[in-house]
């Protein structure tokens, strides 16, 4: 029998759960070392963090095969080079990167997150139309949330060819 394996966490943030297809619930608050159940997914929401933090949090989680969703928003500290780190949770299918530092040239390193169902990038300011055609790749996107994007414009949007995505701006 698999025994699912444990998420262990010294940082102050939030951890969630959820059976697939259903709501996200809060577990409780970290650090501490959690346990979920067989076919539940795990999430995570940390604040005031940087890039180097984040690389610290990532290496904690090592890939934890249940973490589907992380919820970075509203840390400004975290930039494209933050991006890149986020390849060591591929199994990812919701990220929040609301009103972080981001600009076009981080955005494709997004694509490695093939499993992507559910990606924020509201109040990314310095993004454009062009830093978004990478993530035309996401094959299981269905919500790209683009409010507040200044840099995006509107009619540009149906020009990237997204494939069953609502998109909100």
């Amino acid at each position: 029998m698999d025994t699912p394996k444990k998420l262990a966490l010294s940082f102050d943030c939030q951890v969630f759960v959820r059976n697939p297809g259903e709501e996200w619930q809060v577990l409780d608050p970290a650090p501490g070392i959690y346990s979920f159940s067989k076919g539940q997914e795990a999430g995570i929401r940390i604040q005031n963090i940087d890039d180097q933090i984040l690389g610290r949090l990532l290496a904690e989680i090592d890939g934890h095969p249940q973490l589907k969703m992380l919820n970075l928003s509203e840390n400004r500290k975290i930039s494209d080079r933050g991006l890149g780190l986020l390849q060591q949770v591929p199994g990812l299918t919701a990220l929040n990167l609301s009103s972080c530092d981001l600009t076009d040239a981080g955005l494709p390193q997004l694509a490695a997150l093939r499993y992507l169902e559910w990606l924020n990038l509201s109040y990314c300011n310095r993004i454009t139309y062009i830093g978004l055609k990478p993530l035309v790749k996401l094959n299981y996107l269905k919500y790209l949330d683009l409010q507040g994007c200044v840099n995006v414009k509107s009619g540009e949007i149906p020009r990237l060819k997204f494939k069953n995505v609502q998109i909100h701006k």
